[in-house]
């Protein structure tokens, strides 16, 4: 993804997923959320995963859904092939909560990351 690639590098990859919560929905939510959460980050491949969130006046939240991956074929794994917008049925359950999904990939570029640490554990969280 650097300048006129067209092809992702061996680098770290950051998944984000934003949406809303109804506030009706936050408390079942937040209990998916931490199981959904547990669970990935015990996977192989992932090196970080978490859930935040923004409360609004009416209780709904805004929610930002992080994963960050060792590489694009852990990624890969995870999704069960190549398709960047597909989504695992245990995934499937908590983005299911989110009206206004929006669904976003990133390379980690900064040369501060320990990539190679990260690849080599697999896993972190």
């Amino acid at each position: 993804m650097g300048s006129g690639s067209t092809t992702w590098s061996r680098g770290l990859i950051v998944r984000i997923v934003r949406g809303n919560v109804a506030a009706q929905l936050v408390p079942a939510f937040h209990d998916l959320a931490g199981s959904t959460v547990a669970e990935l980050r015990s996977r192989d491949g992932v090196v970080w995963a978490s859930v935040a969130r923004q409360i609004a006046a009416d209780g709904a939240e805004e929610i930002v859904f992080a994963t960050v991956w060792r590489d694009m074929p852990a990624l890969y794994a995870w999704l069960g092939g190549s398709d960047l917008l597909d989504v695992p049925a245990q995934i499937c359950r908590i983005e299911r909560c989110l009206s206004g999904r929006e669904l976003q990939y990133y390379e980690v570029i900064d040369t501060d990351t320990p990539v190679a640490e990260a690849a080599e554990s697999g896993r972190g969280g």
